[in-house]
């Protein structure tokens, strides 16, 4: 009896194209890892920089974090503005802009210094606090980093234990991130090149006699 063999190259190239892109996701997925994506020049990025301050906000008390999103919350509005009137009716309207200068006076200004300036003043003014916010973290983060082991190390006579964790958590936020990216990239290279080596592969049926 003749029987027609089976080829099971097809079917091998597909088990080395899944084994070659799980391989590539894991080598990819480590070089994303151990890269320090939350650098950039030896210094923090703003990403990384936003991502900390974001930790600590969580721990900050009620009036506090009211505080820093009502600063947020005023710099968009101030961006929506497109006239004086409008200007003007945030003013009247926005809390933490009546902290900035007494309403009238403020009004005041506006008109003598036209509304171009004086948006761009009172956004300044506003944002200086943020300003001020970031630079402190940058601080943080730079009393957190070894620059010889090349790691996070918990300094505690300059990070509060709150401070480090939220470097920290940043950090493996950001990695995780990357390594996502590195191994979908990896599995995608590995496995196109194990297609290529074997996908051309054909081998012609054969007939065994039994």
């Amino acid at each position: 009896m003749s029987v027609e063999g089976i080829n099971n190259s097809n079917n091998n190239a597909g088990l080395y194209v899944a084994g070659a892109g799980l391989l590539g996701a894991g080598a990819g997925a480590a070089a994303g890892y151990y890269t320090r994506p939350f650098l950039k020049d030896g210094a923090p990025t703003d990403e990384f920089v936003k991502k900390v301050n974001n930790n600590l906000v969580e721990n900050l008390g009620e009036a506090e974090k009211k505080q820093y999103f009502d600063a947020v919350e005023t710099i968009k509005k101030l961006d929506e503005v497109s006239n004086v009137e409008e200007l003007k009716e945030l003013c009247r309207n926005n809390e933490m802009l009546k902290q900035l200068a007494p309403l009238d006076k403020l009004l005041a200004e506006i008109d003598a210094i036209g509304f171009e300036k004086a948006k761009s003043d009172i956004k300044e003014g506003v944002q200086i606090s943020l300003d001020v916010r970031d630079e402190l973290v940058k601080d943080l983060i730079d009393s957190s980093w070894d620059k010889n082991a090349k790691k996070f190390v918990h300094n505690a006579d300059e990070v509060t234990k709150e401070g480090f964790e939220a470097v920290k958590k940043a950090a493996r936020s950001i990695q995780g991130k990357y390594a996502a990216i590195y191994g979908s990239i990896g599995a995608a290279v590995l496995g196109l090149g194990a297609l290529l080596c074997c996908g051309g592969k054909k081998e012609q049926p054969q007939n065994i006699d039994a």
